[in-house]
């Protein structure tokens, strides 16, 4: 060990003695590459796809800002009857009864019944009977429309209907992309979607 260190000792001292000589430093130009060209396609390739993608955006901002307006759909009659008879579902009211008016001896205008007969005035504390109201049926309301030129379906009342089906008395004549028309044998209704 004491060899080693005795040898490391000797060329410590013989370094410092005889340093080793720096060499000269050369200055040489810069070589040019060509990679400031690449650069400069690369630059312009992405301006251009930039450009174009930024034009696209625009396009397609603009036509979604065009107004809708609803495809022209032609409706074809399914019934060859001007006004679609509803299937027996409507109710059968009897006819009132003719009221006749006499003039008695007095000049007094009295009604008459049925029978010809003038009619007493209601003198007890019942009123007389009126007859029943028909029950007004709720509103129909369009749900949902599920267009397809073929088979278009609406959903209305939470019923799902195609053209010529029936919902109560009407019936469904014509359905749109954004409207519906039902016709009944005293009215015709076009339901369309709300916005």
């Amino acid at each position: 060990m004491s060899l080693i260190n005795d040898a490391l000792k000797r060329a410590q001292q013989t370094q410092q003695e005889n340093p080793p000589p720096t060499p000269e430093l050369v200055f040489r130009p810069v070589e040019r590459n060509h990679a400031p060209r690449r650069t400069t396609l690369i630059s312009v390739g992405v301006t251009l796809v930039i450009i174009a993608l930024l034009g696209l955006t625009g396009l397609l901002i603009w036509y979604l800002r065009l107004p809708q307006s609803p495809l022209p759909v032609a409706a074809r009659e399914l019934n060859p009857s001007p006004t679609p008879q509803p299937p027996d579902q409507t109710p059968r009211t009897p006819a009132a009864p003719a009221v006749v008016s006499v003039t008695n001896s007095i000049g007094v205008v009295e009604p008459t019944g049925p029978t010809g007969l003038p009619t007493a005035p209601h003198t007890n504390s019942v009123p007389p009977a009126t007859p029943p109201v028909a029950p007004v049926p709720p509103p129909f309301k369009l749900q949902g429309i599920f267009f397809n030129p073929k088979t278009p379906t609406a959903v209305i009342n939470g019923t799902p209907l195609q053209l010529g089906e029936w919902l109560k008395d009407s019936q469904v004549t014509a359905i749109s992309p954004v409207a519906v028309t039902l016709v009944s044998a005293t009215a015709t209704n076009v339901l369309s979607l709300s916005r």
